[in-house]
């Protein structure tokens, strides 16, 4: 139901009741067939009364709406349900031989406490009225009735067993017996012109509001934390209350404190404080998750969370490794250093590191038993030596702040090598000859240490090798004693090899012990080049011709192609270029038949539409292959096909909607274009694409109520174009403006209310009286209703467009928000716009208010300077904006301080004070007055500083006798001033002269 039915519904329900018929189905269609909106999902909890609570009932309370009526209600729960007693259950009923007013109703009412809602409520009841008297009798809530009886000419009533009715999300329900004529009489003789009696009632409550919790303690806290500590749990919800506080631990629940409710109330819980002890101990050194819960009445839950850190126990390096600086291989310095990553599951601060030194080959020979440093946090040791060269094992173990330390928990032993040998000449493979590209890409070059050379403890590590004849370095660039490294990088020519052994423990080999070879190499990779190729990014609208050359260095092999007269030669002994076009077949065009040709050329045409792939490479003579290479090239010669408007969607109407398609390069944008039918000129709409459819809002508050065309004019990425004024179906797209309901807003600045008219005082003899004093709160009653009626009928009557506040006051506005009809507008964002009145002044956005269900909203308006205020609702997909405007004028205002008020002639008196704020850029001059000679006179006109304050001292020569003057200050009205004409409160000096 849209916004407008939805709130018209609701003015039908509160008002008179004329038209019972029209307004019974029109309740009964809202709440069976239609359905209210339900509220958002939420927990629920059931409130009992009457015979389902032990005849108790405290959630149900009565009402009247008539001073006058002689309807009545009672409680009479606990005494069974129906048998034609009328005072039973919590009943509402006319009394027997009574006449009532028309419009007088009353009976009993439940509401769900702040921010909840009610889901259904279970009941036994009976309803009955005599028809043709204008009595009624129902069950409702304030979206419509929920079961009963109107007035009419037909039979109605009965008593219904427990039953379940939906109640969709009211805030109340109620049981309501009235008159709906001039008046209703009751001759029935036991009050059943009309009645409702309410046996048993659960009601469901939808648990809308989320509880809070707030834990705190000793518990609580991010310390590291041991032994039993407390922990205080507070939880609270002000609509129902809560019902349980939990500690959890790790995602297990360790503590549950329940506390009872009482569900005969509609807020059937309290707010709740649990203080509870907690033992550490019981959980592992390391983190833990603690979670605090708060349970409400409907079982929604409001959590905390919290981490803390517990330690009972000395460090474990048993499952360590400890790195070594130097690393696990030979050194030839006898100085390492060591370092590990502390245990994760320690708490407590390392305080200190054990170490010991033992022979690998037998590891209870120490020379080191236990070593200690002790540092903070200590992970690491600098510059431990071993007794000389060898293998030896370290073991490392921790000792934390509290003295836990454990040598059965030391880490993973480490070696550490230490060999200072210098080793003898190595020896690189000889080979004859050239080598090829192909063999060059991975020529294994085998280098060895010559026979009879010095080797020390820790072997040989590897080579330095250099492929230019340098002298190599002393890096490992190959390892092994016998080992293989590729050379892939030589330039064509004489290459010189050098080999530099190198020992286990990283000792170079000597100068003079540099081992050398020679190998010559043919490696180099023609080049392969593309041309004619349009910029692979852009679709071209026709067929594209590229060219492929290969290109080689003209000293080496070439691109010589197949000799024809050999009947021998196959593509192995040729130069070719090779294409694949669209991933197919590899074609080959071999090179001219011209020995010593460094360059081939060939031409490939494209001249389909689509996205196109060529990948190319170039092959000389001796078989060395370029970099495989590709292109793109993408073709579209066709014009999008398909350009359609999509059918208008009424929950968006000004949203005009095309489908566009093209198949092979694809939709680039599109422009929707509009004209009053009946004009030759298109105009262009703001259009974006949106997938495959152009999309565009037409803002139909500037456009002239009849038919208007549309267009599209579609453009692919290659720049073909396709235009349309058809929707799928074939039909030309033709709208009727407007689209969407027109709304109007009004807005008006209340006036300052009169003082209340007071109360006729009640004389003692009255007071005395219980029938006099019936009569007077019947009287004051009737005058309170029929005020609250006048305003909710004229919600802006008192209020003006323009109104002059008082410095240093607030302002009350009011406004509506409604269809063209006069619907009221519920639930939309307003927002509120202001402007200084001042020069160079714009409209800026201050606050955003929300008209209610009646469409009305309210908005204070600070104390502050003369200004516009502007409400402006933006519209919605089905509703027209609106604005409305009112003025604030707000007269100047500035304090006024003199330094001393008792002078002699010819002293001096510094006067002070700040005007109003803001000060916005420009001159302020003020204008400091007397009282002088029956009027007022300027004295003295001070300027005003940045920060709007201001001073002048004025000396007094003409005075005698005793005299005292009157002084203040006037503001004028400057266009850069946002305020009118003002003036400040007077101060008094006395002259003696």
């Amino acid at each position: 139901m849209s916004v407008i039915k939805e709130e018209s519904m609701k003015r039908k329900r509160v008002g008179r009741w004329g038209g019972v018929g029209a307004l019974l189905a029109c309740l009964v269609a809202i709440a069976g067939a239609l359905a209210l909106p339900r509220a958002a999902a939420a927990n629920t909890y059931n409130v009992v009364a009457c015979n389902d609570a032990a005849g108790l009932n405290h959630s149900w309370s009565q009402w009247w709406n008539s001073g006058v009526s002689t309807i009545t209600s009672g409680v009479g729960c606990g005494l069974g349900e129906y048998d034609g007693n009328t005072n039973k259950g919590m009943f509402a009923r006319f009394i027997a031989g009574s006449t009532d007013p028309g419009g007088a109703a009353g009976g009993w009412s439940f509401a769900a406490p702040g921010g909840n809602t009610i889901a259904s409520i279970t009941m036994s009841d009976w309803i009955t009225r005599v028809q043709g008297t204008g009595a009624y009798a129902f069950i409702a809530s304030e979206y419509g009735m929920l079961e009963g009886c109107f007035s009419g000419a037909s039979a109605c009533g009965w008593a219904v067993p427990r039953h379940t009715v939906a109640v969709n999300g009211a805030r109340t329900i109620r049981t309501e017996v009235g008159c709906s004529s001039v008046s209703c009489s009751d001759t029935s003789g036991n009050g059943t012109l009309g009645i409702v009696e309410l046996y048993a009632a659960t009601v469901t409550v939808n648990d809308n509001t989320a509880p809070s919790v707030s834990p705190s303690g000793p518990l609580w806290t991010g310390n590291w934390l041991s032994g039993t500590k407390s922990l205080t749990i507070a939880g609270n919800d002000s609509s129902d209350g809560i019902q349980e506080n939990d500690l959890n631990v790790d995602g297990q629940a360790a503590v549950v404190r329940a506390h009872g409710c009482d569900y005969t109330y509609a807020a059937p819980c309290g707010s709740q404080t649990d203080t509870i002890s907690y033992d550490t101990r019981q959980l592992s050194d390391g983190s833990h998750a603690l979670r605090a819960v708060s349970w409400d009445a409907g079982r929604l839950a409001a959590t905390a969370d919290m981490t803390i850190n517990v330690d009972n126990h000395a460090p474990d390096m048993s499952r360590t490794s400890v790195t070594v600086a130097q690393g696990d291989d030979w050194s030839a310095t006898n100085s390492f250093d060591l370092s590990w990553t502390n245990p994760s599951g320690q708490s407590a601060p390392i305080s200190k590191a054990h170490y010991s030194i033992c022979q690998a080959a037998s590891p209870t020979t120490c020379s080191v038993a236990d070593a200690q440093v002790a540092a903070v946090g200590v992970h690491a040791l600098s510059h431990v030596q071993v007794p000389a060269a060898g293998d030896y094992v370290v073991r490392v173990w921790l000792e934390d702040a509290a003295g836990n330390v454990n040598p059965a928990m030391a880490s993973v032993p480490v070696h550490l090598k230490f060999d200072p040998t210098v080793p003898g000449q190595a020896a690189p493979a000889h080979r004859n000859g050239w080598i090829n590209a192909h063999d060059a890409a991975a020529f294994p070059q085998r280098i060895t240490l010559r026979q009879g050379a010095v080797r020390g403890p820790s072997g040989i590590k590897g080579y330095a090798v250099t492929t230019d004849g340098s002298a190599p370095g002393t890096t490992v660039d190959v390892p092994g004693e016998d080992a293989t490294i590729t050379l892939n990088d030589l330039p064509e020519g004489r290459n010189v090899i050098k080999a530099r052994a190198i020992s286990g423990a990283g000792v170079p080999a000597a100068d003079a012990d540099i081992g050398e070879t020679e190998v010559d190499v043919d490696k180099s990779k023609p080049e392969v080049s593309v041309s004619g190729n349009p910029d692979p990014g852009v679709w071209q609208r026709g067929p594209v011709t590229v060219t492929l050359t290969g290109t080689d260095q003209a000293d080496l092999s070439g691109m010589k192609g197949i000799d024809p007269q050999d009947p021998f030669a196959g593509t192995e002994d040729e130069a070719y270029i090779e294409y694949r076009l669209d991933g197919g077949e590899p074609q080959h065009v071999p090179g001219p038949n011209v020995r010593g040709i460094a360059v081939a050329s060939t031409t490939v045409p494209l001249t389909s539409d689509g996205h196109h792939t060529l990948s190319y490479r170039a092959v000389d003579f001796a078989g060395n292959e370029s970099t495989e290479k590709g292109v793109e090239v993408k073709i579209d010669q066709t014009a999008p096909e398909l350009v359609a408007f999509e059918a208008q969607d009424p929950a968006h109407p000004t949203t005009i909607s095309v489908a566009a398609v093209d198949a092979t390069s694809g939709v680039a944008a599109g422009v929707i274009q509009m004209r009053r039918q009946g004009s030759s000129t298109w105009a262009d709409l703001p259009t974006r694409l949106v997938g495959d459819h152009l999309v565009s809002a037409v803002d139909d508050s500037t456009l002239e109520p009849g038919p208007y065309e549309f267009q599209a004019r579609v453009r692919d990425v290659a720049g073909n174009e396709a235009v349309s004024n058809h929707r799928r179906d074939g039909s030309i797209e033709v709208l009727t403006a407007p689209f969407r309901f027109n709304t109007r807003m009004a807005a008006g600045i209340v006036r300052p209310s009169t003082k209340k008219a007071r109360l006729k005082k009640v004389s003692a003899k009255c007071r005395r009286s219980k029938k006099c004093m019936t009569k007077v709160r019947k009287r004051r009653g009737l005058a309170r209703r029929k005020a609250a009626k006048q305003k909710l009928k004229k919600p802006l009557s008192g209020t003006v467009s323009t109104m002059t506040v008082p410095y240093g006051r607030s302002a009350l506005i009011r406004g509506t928000l409604s269809s063209a009809d006069g619907l009221p507008i519920g639930n939309q964002p307003i927002d509120v716009y202001q402007r200084l009145d001042a020069t160079g002044q714009q409209l800026v956005r201050i606050a955003t208010v929300r008209s209610s269900a009646a469409g009305e909203f309210d908005y204070r308006a600070s104390k502050g300077a003369s200004r516009t205020l502007r409400f402006q609702f933006d519209g919605t997909e089905i509703l027209h904006p609106a604005t409305a405007e009112v003025k604030l004028l707000v007269p100047a205002s500035s304090t006024l301080r003199a330094n001393r008020h008792n002078v002699r002639n010819g002293q001096s008196v510094r006067f002070s004070g700040r005007i109003g704020k803001p000060v916005l850029a420009g001159l302020k001059i003020l204008d400091l007055q007397a009282f002088y000679r029956h009027k007022w006179r300027t004295f003295a006109t001070p300027r005003v500083q940045g920060n709007g304050s201001w001073k002048y001292t004025y000396r007094f020569e003409a005075t005698s006798g005793v005299v005292t003057y009157k002084f203040r200050v006037r503001v004028r009205r400057e266009a850069s001033y946002p305020y009118k004409l003002g003036y400040s409160k007077l101060t008094r000096v006395t002259v003696r002269g």
